[in-house]
């Protein structure tokens, strides 16, 4: 049980983060109750991609990491793609909901407290105690995303007990451009679930069972949230509040609806920080193991500290370059969610290939994985289409993916990884 909650808090960490809470806001004033279907529908989605992560595991007989499905299905090179969508989203998503929280503590808590101060030190203090020991990381892991969601459903049930909350319904006047971008986004909010294989000890039963759990706990709570936000507040300023979740818990509850916000904003930062961090140092250190990436004259342990402290070093450095408060890093954030998305498709792709190889057909449910990947591999291009800088998000997509998979690639053909595990050829 205790591990089944770690695996799930990790896989948990971006549904509850603060950018989920401002896209469930906005979805909600903008489709209304369809908001809701959407969420559903990317949850069976997410679920059937993290139960084909476990078939895959089956299939080689061991709890497997998504780089070495890639590797297993589609050759070394692919996992190029993944490297890149966990950096690129550590980058952004992490500066982002890091300055939110230094905001939210600010504004809410403690006034005299700098913005700044607190916002770096959520990587810096994530990253050393990473660097140290993963154990306690995990323990803050499951106590931020345990928070983060009871303020959440407590929030949810406040507003159902109101006796003047109307039934949702209202929405406001949109481009139906605008509606389609905001129900695909909703594969974002529930993303991030396979990061239960970043954590504890190996076990491919109970890493699919947290994966699931993640993802229907993660999508129950957006949806009431969800539902409570368009039930209290009007839909036109719900569409195009950059805070709706603060607006709709101060509706709910005033000033007590607004420090349980603040905790949720808090605690859901420190999550998703965690959840990147890992994400982004994992890949990295699994890839050198593997012989992907160059592993260097240290030693292993010596290199898992420097990897798990890289990442928290890139964020403290955006925080300090001021990228936080320009445009520039919601491109980035974007851009991240793009190629994370799309690596989902490859990693479909990549499971086809597996169990048709492994297991000699893989049932007819295999063949759902090639439509499950042109959703992912849709859905990615219709959301850099319907982007308000849709070029901009191109290209802060398509070059580190490119670069990624061209050093991966090259790498691989320099023939000095000795030690790479032999997967199908690229």
């Amino acid at each position: 049980m205790k591990h089944l909650l770690t695996w799930a808090a990790m896989a948990a960490g971006f549904m509850v983060c603060p950018e989920t809470l401002v896209l469930a806001g906005n979805g909600a004033g903008r489709v209304g109750p369809a908001f809701a279907a959407a969420l559903a529908a990317a949850a069976i989605l997410h679920g059937f991609t993290a139960w084909n992560l476990g078939r895959a595991g089956a299939a080689l007989g061991r709890t497997v990491s998504p780089e070495e499905v890639l590797e297993a299905g589609l050759g070394g090179t692919w996992a190029g793609v993944l490297l890149a969508a966990r950096w690129t989203l550590a980058a952004g998503l992490a500066a982002g909901v890091c300055a939110a929280a230094g905001f939210a503590f600010n504004e809410i808590f403690y006034y005299a407290f700098p913005n700044f101060a607190f916002a770096a030190g959520i990587p810096a203090c994530l990253g050393l105690l990473r660097m140290w020991r993963r154990d306690p990381a995990e323990r803050i892991q499951v106590g931020a995303v345990a928070i983060a969601l009871a303020g959440l459903v407590v929030l949810a049930a406040w507003a159902f007990l109101l006796p003047d909350a109307p039934p949702p319904g209202e929405t406001a006047r949109t481009r139906p451009s605008a509606g389609v971008r905001t129900g695909l986004l909703a594969l974002t909010a529930l993303a991030g679930f396979e990061l239960a294989l970043e954590a504890g000890a190996a076990n491919r039963l109970g890493r699919t069972r947290a994966m699931l759990l993640a993802l229907a706990a993660g999508a129950a709570v957006l949806m009431a949230w969800t539902w409570a936000a368009a039930a209290v507040v009007p839909a036109s300023r719900l569409a195009e509040s950059t805070l709706p979740h603060l607006l709709a818990a101060r509706r709910i509850a005033g000033p007590p609806g607004r420090k349980i916000m603040g905790l949720v904003i808090i605690s859901g930062s420190i999550a998703v920080v965690n959840a990147l961090l890992a994400s982004a140092s994992g890949t990295l250190q699994r890839m050198s193991r593997r012989g992907l990436l160059p592993k260097g004259p240290l030693s292993e342990a010596a290199r898992d500290r420097i990897s798990a402290g890289l990442p928290a070093a890139w964020v403290l450095g955006l925080l300090a370059s001021g990228v936080a408060g320009s445009p520039n890093l919601e491109v980035l954030i974007r851009a991240g969610w793009v190629l994370w998305l799309f690596h989902y498709g490859i990693l479909h792709l990549a499971v086809y290939r597996v169990l048709g190889r492994e297991t000699g057909g893989g049932g007819p449910s295999r063949h759902l994985c090639a439509a499950a990947a042109a959703g992912y591999a849709a859905s990615s291009l219709a959301l850099v289409a319907l982007d308000p800088s849709p070029w901009k998000v191109a290209a802060a997509a398509t070059a580190p993916a490119l670069l990624a998979v061209l050093a991966v690639r090259g790498y691989i053909r320099s023939g000095r990884g000795r030690n790479r595990v032999s997967s199908a050829s690229p």
